[in-house]
């Protein structure tokens, strides 16, 4: 196992070694979602922001106000399309 590498053995169910299989998984991330965002005062956002960033490697952390104006962005780019 490297960094930031997971690596796993599947033998099936009939137990031949000859058909294994390794899947590596290479830079595996999370999700975090949580709470809104609308009444955090400035010095709450900057602080949420720097907590953000300091994980960004490791996972995605974003409020439910985050998911929301990303899915806006996405539907309104979908409709821009349609003719």
């Amino acid at each position: 196992k490297r960094n930031n590498e997971l690596v796993l053995h599947y033998v099936p169910e009939n137990g031949r070694e000859d058909w294994l299989v390794m899947l590596y998984i290479i830079h595996p991330s999370g999700m975090i979602i949580m709470g809104r965002d609308k009444d955090w005062t400035q010095d709450q956002r900057t602080d949420f922001e720097v907590i953000r960033r300091k994980y960004r490697h490791v996972l995605e952390i974003m409020t439910y106000d985050d998911l929301l104006r990303r899915l806006k962005a996405i539907r309104d780019q979908f409709q821009s399309l349609s003719p």
